[in-house]
């Protein structure tokens, strides 16, 4: 609880942005774990792969676009924050 306190507190040295960047790669890393093990038991219960792969490149894609969409804020600030120091 007081990890989240300093988070929203102003000047505490806790990047929000940082935590969002992390918690959202940490979700899409689950979420292509979950992929994957879904794969595994389908090959190990039925000796064969019965699944189709077709759409499975867009749901990748679409976990990939989502980790990118919560690490552009962190790069966007570390962007702007070097140019303001210059």
């Amino acid at each position: 609880m007081k990890y989240i306190n300093k988070l929203l507190e102003n000047n505490s040295g806790t990047s929000v942005k940082s935590f969002l960047a992390f918690f959202v790669a940490v979700v899409g890393i689950l979420l292509l774990i979950s992929i994957t093990a879904v794969i595994w038991i389908d090959v190990l219960t039925n000796k064969e792969l019965k699944t189709t792969l077709q759409y499975y490149p867009e749901v990748i894609a679409s976990v990939s676009a989502l980790i990118f969409a919560g690490a552009l804020p962190k790069i966007v600030g570390e962007i702007t924050e070097k140019k303001d120091k210059k």
